[in-house]
């Protein structure tokens, strides 16, 4: 190690980057993160191994599996892990707009109370990966706004149930559109790119092209989302509020014509 690199032990390490040393010892046995350097019984971690490490949390953080986290390194095997995290946050910056909350407890007792929060509905929420169960037990909420949203359903005499079925169709249906778009933008850019580079300069740039383009996908894309969705909700806002007006008997002989 070179003289300004950190010469850190698993439990300063862990310190640093905030992950445990339990899970620093499973991503070396998965081959995610280098065996440190060994002096008598200590191993001695350094630059490269808090760079890649933050890496992992970053992606873990994000709900990315350690499978496609051990192809993005493979892949980049060759390119120091500074630059290698610079692209993996790349690929959230922009998307990924709040910083998590973690909560000690299941966070929508505070909101429903805890005869509406069942385990059932709670399951259900967190299979729709906007909240996630930590290891430690800890409860983290992906994204304050949405939780902020819940709090005002439930004023507005929303259940908790209810809230689930509408938390499962928007995953359900802007998976399907982030889908879409997703392999538009493989095919088209990033596995033409990615696959043409075979030293790890030429995949270098390759990251650094893909990351480009996708500076130019994300605001087009979320752009796009929004304004369908302004347009679809206004539509079906104008036939909800025409429906109320014309009362129950107008609805139900339409529904009999």
């Amino acid at each position: 190690m070179s003289e300004d690199a950190p010469e850190l032990s698993i439990e300063e390490l862990s310190v640093r980057v905030g992950v445990t040393t339990r899970n620093i010892r499973a991503y070396q046995t998965q081959g995610l993160l280098p065996a440190p350097e060994r002096r008598g019984r200590t191993g001695i971690y350094g630059a490269e191994h808090v760079a890649q490490l933050e890496m992992i949390r970053d992606l873990r953080e994000q709900g990315i599996g350690l499978p496609a986290i051990a192809r993005l390194m493979s892949w980049g095997e060759g390119i120091p892990a500074g630059e290698l995290r610079a692209f993996a946050s790349s690929l959230l910056q922009g998307l990924i707009a709040e910083t998590p909350a973690i909560e000690p407890t299941i966070d929508a007792t505070a909101i429903w109370g805890e005869e509406q929060v069942t385990p059932e509905l709670v399951e259900r929420s967190l299979a729709t990966g906007f909240f996630r169960l930590e290891e430690d037990g800890t409860f983290l909420v992906r994204s304050p706004t949405l939780r902020a949203h819940g709090a005002e359903l439930h004023e507005l005499g929303v259940s908790f149930a209810e809230a689930i079925d509408l938390m499962e169709a928007l995953h359900r249906h802007l998976d399907a559109i982030a889908v879409m778009f997703a392999d538009l933008f493989v095919e088209h850019f990033s596995l033409p790119q990615l696959d043409a580079g075979s030293t790890s300069e030429e995949r270098a740039a390759a990251l650094q092209a893909v990351s480009e383009r996708l500076d130019r996908l994300r605001p087009m894309a979320t752009s796009a989302v929004n304004a369908a969705f302004r347009l679809v909700l206004q539509t079906r806002a104008e036939e909800a509020l025409a429906a109320s007006l014309e009362g129950p008997d107008a609805v139900g002989a339409e529904g009999t014509g």
